[in-house]
């Protein structure tokens, strides 16, 4: 693994900066989440999606709701885990006139109704970004919001360590624009291509690929820190120095291949429209920060040329 910043800057002690007030506000975030939503899907639910019989049928049900355009655009790699995810599927699920072996096709309409019973009280749909009835404050909510506790650590790290690496090159306000726009910007490619019936979207990973985009787009191919960790073990890890144009391909060029080469990879379980969402608003930030920079940097001049005019 390799991270762009200091791992060392993890166990410093906690300082009000704007790094910590993020992890702190995700954080909060996060525990509320869990204390006052249930688990979703439930540890019942989950062993029962799992089962091989309901998988088949939950197949052959999911394909005969579709059109034959969407049928043509079917991924067939994982067909029960998009039919999960479509929340037009499962409304159609109480009345849809199904063929097949009709047991199992009501033991699947009881799982289903079940599942989006357990979903409509999730923190997922009620602070998530979706495309059916997503509140106003959901655009904000989303980019706090995580899934698990996995998810949790995987982003707030990356967000860290770039925003503590950042904090040194660029202000407060760049910093929180580039978080909420590029959240903002990922939630907006999400909603445009994962489809109408995707669920709801949570997480700050649009927000980490903008901030990632905008330090590759002002530091360019300037050398800086990378933490690596082989194993945590003494030598396996430590710090080495790339240029930061190196997090496009270790990093950011996966999620543009993604959706290039399988089309599908826009409607993946990770949101990787969301991610390239949020890189192009991080480097479209990048480029009006250097023009801004520029533009400082010629107006100072010429007011040194007409401060030393004065004098002479």
């Amino acid at each position: 693994m390799m991270i762009p910043g200091l791992f060392k800057d993890l166990f410093k002690r906690p300082e009000l900066n704007l790094a910590w007030i993020f992890v702190l506000i995700n954080a909060l975030v996060f525990l509320f989440s869990i204390t006052f939503f249930s688990k979703w899907p439930s540890d019942a639910l989950s062993s029962r999606l799992k089962d091989k019989n309901f998988s088949v049928s939950l197949t052959e049900m999911y394909v005969q709701t579709l059109d034959p355009i969407e049928k043509a655009k079917l991924n067939l790699a994982n067909i029960p885990m998009q039919a999960l995810r479509d929340n037009r599927f499962w409304k159609k699920v109480t009345y849809f006139p199904f063929s097949g072996d009709q047991v199992q096709v009501e033991q699947n309409r009881k799982m289903l109704v079940q599942f989006q019973k357990e979903y409509t009280n999730s923190a997922q749909y009620q602070l998530g970004l979706g495309s059916i009835e997503t509140s106003p404050w959901a655009w904000l909510t989303y980019q706090f919001t995580h899934a698990s506790l996995i998810h949790f650590l995987g982003n707030i790290i990356f967000i860290f360590l770039i925003i503590s690496y950042l904090e040194l090159e660029v202000g407060f306000f760049w910093l929180v624009s580039i978080y909420l726009l590029g959240g903002f910007a990922g939630g907006l490619t999400y909603l445009l291509f994962d489809g109408p019936g995707s669920m709801a979207m949570v997480g700050a990973s649009a927000s980490a690929s903008a901030l990632m985009a905008f330090l590759m787009i002002i530091k360019k191919n300037q050398l800086m820190p990378w933490s690596y960790m082989i194993a945590p073990l003494p030598g396996g890890y430590g710090v080495i120095y790339l240029p930061a144009f190196f997090i496009f391909p270790l990093f950011l060029m996966a999620d543009f291949t993604s959706v290039l080469w399988e089309p599908s990879g826009v409607q993946s379980a990770v949101a990787v429209s969301a991610h390239i969402g949020g890189t192009l608003c991080g480097i479209l930030l990048g480029g009006i920060y250097l023009f801004e920079e520029k533009l400082k940097a010629h107006f100072i001049k010429l007011g040194l040329v007409a401060e030393k005019e004065i004098v002479d």
